[in-house]
């Protein structure tokens, strides 16, 4: 993952060309996927060649048993890019496509970074529903809501006053900045990475279901709402029909069915979700009361900080020790 985001930033400011881009993507993805097998081989020798003693009845249930997945990667995939995209074009047309990848692509960095430490406890989530062990996935919830308020909703909050100049400056003002359909694409990133925890936990264990219950109805939302909203708003109105999609489908029903298996306490939910509203209401202000920028951004990391405390205090002993030994140990390699 960071490689992949070290690649875009270098596509990026170096206005490096779209093929060669793909030709290094590529190249990458092989090695790391060389690497991963290398890896597994390794660690599992028994099984290895993984072809031997196949069984074709065995393969072909695993195949449309498999179907359901690719269904919903590819309903996902058309919910997040190729129907939105059909959609700003036959809309706006063609030439206002770039408006909403560049603007995307600022926030879908919080995304990358978010699966840096959500991803890799997946195995652990695996482990602790198989062993009935709820409220160690509820901690690994709340561990994740709590680095996402600190590395996605604050960086979010403190960057939307001066996003614009960064934009223009990206973008060498060859493309109009507008900051309504900005601050819908941060609320956005803001949602999808509060219900991360919700979608890892349900795809870990592969329940099937909720995955297709929570792209279906995402897909129904989005597109039954934004050519109402986009008549009537636009840009803006795009950037709703994205967040209702998000906020209905990701929180409410991911939560649904995650609830469903472990509970996680409502009041702690519906805090912990207070960043996402408090990053709403400044950017809410920003746009309507420039002049107010400075006084909304610092009610807004105060009120944020507050959230942070509760968060803190609501973990375990144990969860605290480990965040105190981390940063004991940043600060050794800093002096070193």
């Amino acid at each position: 993952k960071i490689i992949e985001i070290l690649i875009l930033l270098l596509a990026a400011t170096t206005n490096l060309p779209l093929y060669l881009y793909f030709t290094i993507y590529g190249l990458v993805s092989i090695i790391f996927t060389s690497l991963l097998f290398n890896f597994i081989k390794n660690l599992m020798p028994e099984f290895f060649p993984w072809w031997q003693s196949g069984n074709w009845s065995t393969a072909l249930k695993n195949f449309f048993s498999s179907i359901a997945v690719t269904l919903n990667g590819f309903i996902e995939q058309f919910n997040t890019n190729n129907g939105v995209f059909l959609v700003i074009t036959s809309m706006f047309g063609v030439s206002a496509l770039p408006v909403f990848t560049t603007q995307k692509t600022i926030g879908n960095l919080f995304s990358q970074v978010t699966s840096l430490y959500v991803n890799p406890l997946t195995p652990e989530i695996i482990r602790f529903h198989a062993t009935k062990e709820f409220y160690k996935i509820n901690q690994l919830n709340k561990v994740s809501w709590f680095i996402n308020t600190i590395v996605v909703n604050i960086p979010l909050i403190l960057i939307f006053p001066f996003v614009g100049n960064l934009f223009n400056i990206w973008t060498r003002g060859k493309l109009v900045f507008n900051q309504e359909l900005c601050a819908c694409i941060f609320i956005t990133v803001s949602i999808i990475n509060f219900a991360r925890f919700y979608i890892i936990y349900l795809s870990s264990i592969n329940h099937l279901k909720s995955l297709m219950a929570i792209s279906i109805v995402k897909s129904i939302i989005l597109f039954c709402s934004v050519f109402v909203l986009i008549h009537f708003y636009g840009w803006f109105g795009l950037g709703l029909s994205i967040i209702f999609s998000e906020f209905i489908g990701s929180v409410f029903v991911a939560g649904y069915y995650s609830n469903r298996l472990t509970p996680i306490s409502h009041v702690y939910a519906t805090i912990s979700f207070f960043p996402t509203i408090i990053l709403s209401a400044s950017c809410y202000l920003i746009i309507n009361f420039n002049g107010l920028q400075y006084y909304t951004l610092t009610l807004s990391l105060v009120l944020v900080l507050f959230v942070l405390i509760f968060q803190w205090k609501n973990l375990t002993s144990d969860i605290k020790n480990r965040f105190i030994g981390l940063i004991y140990q940043l600060k050794k390699i800093e002096y070193q």
